[in-house]
């Protein structure tokens, strides 16, 4: 069987949410993946699911139910037995929707970083789809605090692994700042597939506590760019942000707004000219008295 494709799934004492995902990989017509299952030593009956899934489903290749350091180095552990040109990280509670493996086939082309959108559920407002942008981004769209990919629609290039694992030492943002250092160092290619890949529980671990979601991002920035950079992005955020900005940039080609834009910064020029020849003749007029 080629493989073409890695879903990777970590799980901690989550039966119910696993038994949706394990489905819902199940349930895919496509014969390009193979599926990973690390369980970090679970107690509510999860080893026992997984044991009767890996018997039923051809495409799971390895599982296992033993203690580890969290749910990144569960990831990192299913890295090391992914065997995929593409790994996808569907995560207990986490859902593909029906059919969409095989309709992202065609984009699995060498990209180094093919992104989906999100089914959201588990909220306040219940389910919704949220949309994510085209690249390119910029420098300071990825530091901003509401910039992520969404890892359970996100198919990443195994080569990027080649240099990089998940950082053990962060509890939520460690995958985020795999986007980030993805981007500002390797420079990846990135591709946004138009499309919405899985559903995605809001009750997991990253949307519990956003104000420590916020300052493991901060220790990450400040690692991966140093504080004078971060520094300076985050005044030309802010200089972006700022209303003359936008205006100033759109008209930034008009050779009417150019013209005005020239004559209104010489004002300061001509007066202090102005200002100088005033004083000289005065200062003339002075020693001819």
């Amino acid at each position: 069987m080629d493989i073409l494709l890695s879903i990777i799934t970590v799980n901690l004492n989550n039966r119910d949410g696993l038994v949706k995902t394990l489905e819902s990989v199940q349930a895919q017509d496509a014969g390009f993946y193979e599926h990973i299952i690390i369980d970090g030593g679970s107690t509510d009956g999860s080893a026992g699911t997984i044991g009767s899934y890996r018997s039923a489903n051809r495409h799971c290749t390895y599982c296992v139910s033993e203690k580890d350091n969290g749910i990144y180095a569960g990831m990192n552990k299913g890295i090391d037995h992914a065997a995929g040109d593409y790994l996808l990280f569907l995560n207990s509670g986490d859902c593909l929707l029906p059919g969409i493996l095989t309709r992202i086939r065609p984009l699995l082309d060498g990209t180094d970083l093919v992104y989906g959108d999100l089914e959201t559920c588990g909220g306040a407002a219940g389910a919704e789809t949220v949309e994510f942008p085209d690249p390119p981004f910029r420098a300071t769209d990825i530091i901003s605090d509401g910039f992520y990919l969404p890892h359970p629609a996100t198919f990443i290039n195994r080569r990027l692994f080649s240099a990089r694992r998940y950082d053990e030492n962060l509890k939520i943002v460690s995958d985020w700042k795999f986007w980030v250092e993805c981007m500002t160092r390797e420079e990846c290619s990135l591709r946004h597939a138009g499309m919405t890949v899985s559903r995605y529980d809001l009750n997991g671990v990253s949307t519990r506590d956003p104000a420590y979601n916020l300052r493991e991002r901060e220790k990450a920035l400040e690692e991966i760019l140093g504080r004078p950079v971060l520094e300076d992005l985050r005044e030309l955020e802010a200089l972006r942000k700022a209303p003359l900005y936008r205006i100033f940039r759109e008209s930034a080609n008009d050779r009417k707004f150019q013209k005005a834009a020239r004559n209104l910064l010489s004002i300061p020029f001509k007066m202090r000219q102005l200002w100088k020849e005033r004083r000289s003749r005065k200062h003339h007029g002075a020693h001819q008295d």
